[in-house]
């Protein structure tokens, strides 16, 4: 993973998978590439508002349509299964 400025940050999927989010801070932004030296597919931003986990408020952007993510699956449109469980943890 690296980190660009404050709390902006660069992962590949394969990082994620390892990472929690509860390690991170309220209003942090994770860009997320398939593979290393490809590009961004998935914009995260995490947000607690009045909860605990950042599992409820955050969101998962497309990062070529910047349409949100809200149904977790496997199809084009959805959000992946690894980012629901980083999200939980």
């Amino acid at each position: 993973m690296k980190t660009l400025e404050g709390n902006l940050f660069i992962a590949t999927s394969k990082e994620v998978r390892t990472l929690k989010a509860s390690d991170f801070d309220n209003g942090s932004v994770i860009y997320i590439k398939p593979k290393e030296g490809s590009e961004h597919k998935y914009i995260i931003t995490l947000k607690k508002g009045g909860y605990k986990t950042f599992s409820l408020k955050s969101t998962v952007e497309c990062a070529d349509t910047y349409n949100y993510l809200t149904t977790p699956g496997v199809h084009k449109g959805m959000r992946p299964y690894f980012i629901n469980d980083f999200l939980s943890r």
